[in-house]
């Protein structure tokens, strides 16, 4: 996790450097295991860490992705991926396009485009903490910068 804090997240500040480990697990496996592989790119103990963990990583993406509903960590992870995403051979062999399509239609149907209305994309009784709030505002900015990009 320190590499990813000291060599990536200065390029998209989006998550709580704070937060421990174990925190970042609990809230998703798949944002955990992103920042994980994001980190592994500069892991020079083991320089092949990052293509071992990409058929994992990337199983558990798709995985994630077919259990309904989602969280928003999970729209985070995909930030990640679609930033930083896994080597690949070709472009017609590299899902970001579609991971990015799916970032944004998982963040809307959480409703993060109209934050302070969440209760309106949830079935159940919502209430935001002022911290929560300013958390999915800035996933849903930072969803629009990653798309654009």
């Amino acid at each position: 996790m320190n590499s990813f804090f000291t060599f990536y997240h200065p390029f998209l500040p989006f998550l709580d450097r704070e937060q421990s480990p174990d925190d970042y697990y609990s809230a998703s496996p798949l944002l955990f295991w992103t920042i994980i592989s994001v980190g592994a790119r500069r892991y020079q103990t083991d320089p092949h860490l990052l293509n071992s963990l990409a058929a994992p990583v990337t199983r558990l993406v798709w995985s994630t992705l077919a259990d309904i509903p989602q969280s928003y960590h999970v729209v985070k992870a995909l930030c990640l991926l679609c930033t930083w995403p896994f080597p690949t051979s070709s472009t017609s062999t590299d899902p970001t396009f579609m991971l990015c399509g799916m970032m944004m239609q998982v963040a809307m149907q959480l409703g993060l485009h109209r934050p302070s209305h969440v209760q309106d994309f949830s079935k159940f009784r919502v209430e935001l903490i002022e911290a929560e709030l300013r958390d999915k505002v800035r996933t849903w900015a930072v969803c629009n910068i990653v798309a654009q990009r």
